[in-house]
């Protein structure tokens, strides 16, 4: 099939030709034989964008896990070439197959580059490696007192007493005498390291409160057919905190019941009865 025009239209991309010339028929003269074949190339469609599929180009990893494959958009939908390459910026962080999948490889961060199979195009996206801490050694207690403990202080370790407060300071103030806590710590997080998992709980009760409390009997402020505003004093040997709790029997009956339950450094009753009558009260003291 020969055609006079010297352009050949509808070739497909990428794609090798041969060619052959001759000189036409004309008048007396058949046409010659064809020339020595020429061999070329059709131009490919280049690439013009290659997108990887993962929202915001950036991922992260546990040490030693895989991320399900990387997979690109490849634009125009035409383009001769559909396949690309991939590489990582720092092997050492994070490596990556000829498939796409991403194997972490320590802690750091790294770009996953995807390169189109005509090298005109391509894109990134971060990995961010974390490792993770090894649970560290239980504490053991420095110092106890009635409303404090001090555990060891452990370089790059955090402390609690519930697993989800955590605090750098390894001395809990603010405790209660004569009560049991437990205690637990692990290492804290750093740039590219996840925090441990927490030590086995540790238990330690405060030192007891050597304190004595005195009373000085009740004190009425006020008083009428309906109300009364009673005072219990006391005094103490030591700094503490006091709960004071009311009872009071109508002595018509000679039965005791609560007027107002265990309250924190509150000396005071401010009370309404429900019936008339003659009353005695009694309050009760105790250290907190």
């Amino acid at each position: 099939n020969w055609q006079s025009s010297s352009t050949f239209t509808g070739l497909t991309p990428a794609t090798s030709y041969t060619f052959y010339m001759r000189r036409a028929a004309q008048g007396y003269y058949r046409a010659s034989k064809a020339s020595a074949a020429t061999t070329t190339r059709t131009f490919p469609i280049y690439v013009t964008d290659i997108d990887i599929n993962i929202d915001n180009h950036s991922f992260q990893l546990g040490e030693g896990e895989n991320q399900i494959n990387l997979t690109v958009s490849i634009l125009p939908e035409n383009a001769s070439y559909k396949t690309c390459t991939w590489s990582s910026s720092n092997p050492n962080v994070a490596t990556v197959s000829a498939d796409g999948t991403v194997t972490a490889v320590s802690p750091g961060v790294t770009e996953i580059v995807a390169t189109s199979g005509d090298g005109f195009s391509s894109d990134t996206c971060v990995v961010t490696v974390y490792g993770k801490y090894d649970v560290p050694d239980m504490p053991s207690v420095v110092e106890i007192s009635t409303n404090s403990i001090t555990l060891t202080q452990v370089a790059g370790c955090e402390y609690s007493m519930d697993k989800s407060n955590w605090q750098t300071s390894n001395t809990f103030l603010g405790l209660s005498p004569n009560k049991t806590y437990t205690f637990y710590m692990r290492k804290t997080a750093t740039t590219y390291w996840a925090c441990s998992d927490p030590t086995d709980g540790l238990s330690v009760t405060t030192d007891k409160l050597d304190v004595t409390v005195s009373s000085g009997g009740l004190y009425v402020a006020e008083h009428d057919n309906e109300h009364a505003l009673v005072g219990m004093t006391t005094t103490t040997t030591g700094n503490c905190d006091l709960e004071y709790q009311w009872l009071a029997c109508k002595t018509s009956d000679e039965k005791w019941f609560l007027v107002k339950d265990w309250t924190l450094n509150n000396e005071w009753l401010d009370w309404e009865p429900e019936e008339s009558g003659d009353y005695v009260l009694l309050c009760k003291v105790r250290v907190v």
